[in-house]
Parts: structure tokens; sequence; C-alpha cells
């Protein structure tokens, strides 16, 4: 019960940072290309809703360390990725 309660609280930060990666995703493009690049990024997204709780699942299955040892290299993996590339935005 409490892992689910942490969850909801985790979920509700998240968006509510969504509308600021929103925001800075329409000042990297312009109107014409940020439709065509944010249909991309939205079809990959559903693509990894449906596959990733099956991989997970499955590795679940074998370790649930593992599944934690993963998203945590996921998450810096990325976290250096953007903190290498994304552009600075002045405001």
């Amino acid at each position: 019960m409490i892992v689910f309660i942490i969850e909801m609280i985790l979920s509700m930060v998240k968006d509510i940072f969504a509308p600021v990666s929103f925001a800075y995703f329409y000042d990297m493009f312009d109107d014409h290309n940020g439709t065509i690049v944010l249909g991309i990024v939205e079809s990959f997204s559903s693509a990894i809703g449906i596959i990733m709780p099956v991989i997970v699942g499955w590795i679940w299955e074998f370790s649930p360390q593992l599944v934690f040892g993963i998203g945590a290299a996921g998450c810096l993996l990325l976290s250096g990725i953007a903190a290498a590339y994304l552009p600075g935005k002045k405001i």
C-alpha cells in the first residue's frame, strides 16, 4: 500500500512539470517542424508504453533487483545525455 501511495505522489510531481517540458519543446522548434517532431516523439512513446511493461515483467520474473538496476542506470544515462546535448534556453 505504501508503494502505491509513493507512486501516486511521484506521478503527480511528474505531471506538475509536464507544461514546462512542452514549453521547452515549443521553444526549440518552429510550428511546422514542432508538429512533425512531436508526432514522432508521441508515436515512439506510445510504442514504448506497450512494449516496456512486457519487457519489465519478463525481467521481474528473473530478478526484481535487476529491474531497479536497469531503471537506475537508464536514469543516469539519460541525465548525462540531457546535460550534454540539450541546448540551453535563456529566459
